[in-house]
This record gives structure tokens, C-alpha cells and sequence, in this order.
């Protein structure tokens, strides 16, 4: 393993957004302009960043999800899409998505990450573990880049078997396309593999 990276997922690919409500059972409404909720600002929570009492209730498309009388509406944003929705108990989101809506996130960012490995033609294995934890193995060669999606809508990507800076170029396009580093650790291996190559390099 040469480096471990930790990543917030952001929702910007609309057509991965779709394969996750998919996956999921839910239904995607492009152009639905409205999104199902209570209907009147109570003050009881925050206001979304960049959002205002006119502004709920509106979107560009909308999430259907089955047992739930609410909806969640998918706003276009700079980079990416905004998730509006209202967590009130009785709407029945919270309980299908998660808080934050995580496990929509958590399949988006499958989606995501599998098609994007595909297209540069990495071979990918998905695992599913019992804590609801899903795992991407994607083979590169003999090398491997794992993808670790938690229910929390964070994942955890690890390098193995790639030398110094190589690690972190081979996972550069998944970084880039699932969302924002909070944290990147470089294992000791990473320093190991970096010394071998330098002294190969000198002739050592």
C-alpha cells in the first residue's frame, strides 16, 4: 500500500446520480421542477448555504423514493448538483437516504467509481460487507487502487503496489471525479518504494 486517501463524495455527474437512484430503487424525474416537502419554512433548522425561503421547494429534477411522501429535489449548481430535501420524520427520507442523505451518496459514488475505472479499462470486483460498507477492488495489472464507500457517504482509497508519485497519479482520476480530500496519508511503504527508485536511479 503506497498512500490512503479520505473523500467527501460531491454529487456531479447527473448520469452516475441517475444509476444510483437505480440501484437504490428509486425514481429519477428529470425536469420536475418542484420537489415534495412540508411546504413552509418552520426555523427549526439551518437554511441550506446559498439557499432561501423562496428558493425550497424548487429544483431543476427530483428524487421519487418509494415509502417516502417527500421528495428530493436536485438543484444545479456550480461543478456539480445540489441534494434539497426535508428530513421532518414523517416525510420518510432520512430513514431510505440516511442523514445527509449518506447511502444515496454512498451508491452514487459506486456508480461513479466503476464506470469511470471501466472506461480506462481496469477491471473492477464490488464487495459488499455486512456493516453496509461497499468495496471496490479495481485491478490495474498487477497493481490495485481499493475503494472503500462507507454509509456515512465518506470513502477511504488505497494504493497497492505502485511506486512513490505513482500511487497517487493512478488514483488521481477517481479523486477528481468523486468529490473533495479531506485527508491523504503516505504509508511507510510509500517512503520505502521512493527510496528503491531513487537509488536505482543513482545506480545504488
Amino acid at each position: 500500500m503506497s498512500h490512503i486517501t479520505k473523500i467527501e463524495i460531491e454529487v456531479k455527474d447527473l448520469g452516475a446520480l441517475k444509476a444510483a437512484c437505480s440501484r437504490m430503487g428509486f425514481r429519477f424525474v428529470a425536469h420536475q421542477k418542484t420537489y415534495a416537502w412540508y411546504g413552509r419554512f418552520m426555523g427549526d433548522a439551518p437554511l441550506p448555504e446559498g439557499i432561501s425561503r423562496e428558493d425550497l421547494g424548487k429544483c431543476d429534477h427530483a428524487i421519487q423514493v418509494p415509502g417516502a411522501s417527500y421528495e428530493i429535489g436536485v438543484r444545479a449548481r456550480k461543478g456539480g448538483y445540489r441534494l434539497l430535501w426535508d428530513s421532518w420524520t414523517d416525510g420518510g427520507l432520512e430513514e431510505r437516504v440516511g442523514a445527509g442523505a449518506s447511502r444515496l451518496k454512498q451508491a452514487y459514488g459506486v456508480e461513479l467509481a466503476r464506470r469511470e475505472a471501466r472506461r480506462k479499462g481496469f477491471s473492477v470486483t464490488e464487495i459488499k460487507n455486512p456493516d453496509g460498507s461497499i468495496l471496490l477492488d479495481i485491478r490495474v495489472d498487477a497493481k490495485r487502487i481499493k475503494v472503500g464507500f462507507n454509509p456515512d457517504g465518506q470513502l477511504t482509497l488505497k494504493t497497492i503496489g505502485f511506486i512513490g508519485k505513482e500511487c497517487q497519479e493512478a488514483s488521481r482520476f477517481l479523486e477528481k471525479a468523486l468529490g473533495s480530500r479531506i485527508r491523504q496519508t503516505l504509508t511507510s511503504e510509500y517512503d520505502q518504494a521512493a527510496e528503491r527508485l531513487e537509488q536505482k536511479r543513482e545506480g545504488v
